[in-house]
């Protein structure tokens, strides 16, 4: 079993550095056929232009569109439920319409599961249809 789900958005810094971060969390529950199931739990926070980035690199794949960059207004409590609302519905699309990008080293990265989803992919391979390696 695979979940992502974007929550926990948190103003950080003060002035011109104040951001805000969503909090990543992708759960991976590996079921094998001789050992009970066992849960790894991956969080990471990421900021609007990492989203971005991310965004640009996969929007082939994507029908959600992003949210607009706003100068004003950015840290109100309205933009930034959007914007989570939105990065959740993305990561939530881009991984149902292409199971192997979680393979690709950027995505890894990403998501903060680095090579863990690598053993992930193994023993769920049967059920998933996609294999990876990330070097």
């Amino acid at each position: 079993m695979l979940s992502i789900a974007v929550s926990e958005p948190q103003a950080e810094g003060d002035g011109l550095a104040k951001k805000t971060t969503y909090l990543i969390t992708t759960q991976l529950e590996y079921k094998g056929t001789m050992a009970p199931p066992q849960t790894y739990v991956y969080q990471q926070r990421r900021r609007f232009n990492e989203f971005a980035t991310t965004y640009n690199l996969y929007k082939a794949y994507l029908k959600e569109p992003f949210p607009e960059k706003k100068l004003l207004g950015r840290f109100s409590d309205d933009t930034v439920e959007q914007r989570k609302a939105s990065f959740d519905k993305i990561l939530k699309e881009l991984v149902s319409t292409k199971p192997g990008v979680l393979c690709e080293k950027e995505m890894a990265e990403f998501l903060g599961i680095g090579n863990a989803i690598t053993k992930f992919i193994a023993a769920q391979k049967y059920f998933l249809g996609v294999s990876c390696k990330i070097n």
